[in-house]
């Protein structure tokens, strides 16, 4: 099972491996999503992710872990879509988690246009859906983690889904090790 550390480690370790179209996103952390799914705090949380301008973004990729299993919230404002990767297909789970996004980037949107004196075109509603990936259900908790990260690499590539199987997890757990493990190098 991965932690929080890693999932984020990973966003930024993939983003350095596949930098194309990194301007595109911005990523959060567990940590954000937790904390507004707690406390509903937009300026506690504006403070974590004013730095990376995910207004001006055409991408918000968002970790969320809930009781020892990993999902990626996938949000794209100007579709006003959040999709959402739940490798064990819970459709409560994943349902909650979508609508706790929603609320999230709403508030936030607006504190940003407040903040920047800017007009944003803010999603009412948002359309959310389950991410359909084809040879993705894992029956075990200990790979969503991995997932998370296997459909942002592919995101990050600038593909809508990956071709992965579970069977290539381990191979794809060695790239993500070294990539992590070089995070920060120059060579």
């Amino acid at each position: 099972m991965l932690n929080e550390e890693i999932v984020y480690g990973g966003l930024c370790a993939l983003a350095s491996v596949y930098p194309t179209h990194v301007p595109e996103f911005a990523f959060f952390t567990t940590y954000d999503h937790t904390t507004w799914h707690d406390s509903r705090s937009v300026r506690s949380i504006w403070k974590r992710v004013r730095s990376t301008s995910f207004w001006a973004r055409h991408v918000i990729l968002v970790p969320i872990h809930d009781v020892n299993h990993w999902m990626l919230a996938i949000v794209r404002p100007q579709e006003a879509r959040i999709d959402i990767l739940d490798s064990l297909a819970d459709d409560k789970l994943w349902e909650e988690h979508a609508k706790h996004t929603a609320d999230m980037m709403t508030a936030l949107l607006h504190e940003a246009e407040a903040i920047h004196d800017i007009q944003l075109n803010i999603p009412t509603p948002w359309v959310a859906a389950p991410l359909e990936v084809d040879a993705l259900q894992t029956s075990n908790y200990r790979d969503c983690g991995v997932w998370v990260l296997v459909v942002a690499a592919a995101l990050l590539k600038g593909k809508q889904s990956t071709g992965l199987s579970d069977d290539e997890i381990p191979a794809f757990r060695r790239f993500l090790y070294h990539a992590i493990a070089t995070l920060g190098s120059s060579t």
